[in-house]
């Protein structure tokens, strides 16, 4: 790639990066969740809780949803990932059992 874009130029420090995230309870577990970044690019997210925490089980969990975009950012690996994840819900074994 000859072009660098202009956000990974290296001359960056530091970037400041805002969403604003609407969010509206569905069930007392179930979110869903539109969020976008200065009035643009519009995602839609859902999260919920599984049976066995009290949800219904019809989206992913909360925990899974950010460490499954967290994946995304390039440099992790599938196991440090699942390392990190165990090592947040030590403190709750039931929160494992999604996993």
């Amino acid at each position: 790639m000859s072009h660098v874009p202009e956000g990974l130029g290296p001359t960056i420090k530091s970037r400041e990066i805002t969403f604003e995230a609407d969010v509206t309870s569905v069930t007392p577990f179930l979110k869903v969740a539109t969020v976008h970044r200065n009035g643009a690019g519009h995602m839609t997210f859902a999260c919920d809780e599984g049976p066995n925490l009290g949800g219904l089980g019809s989206a992913p969990t909360p925990l899974t949803s950010i460490f499954a975009r967290a994946g995304c950012d390039n440099g992790d690996t599938r196991s440090s990932r699942r390392m990190s994840l165990v090592g947040a819900c030590a403190s709750d074994p039931r929160l494992l059992s999604d996993l």
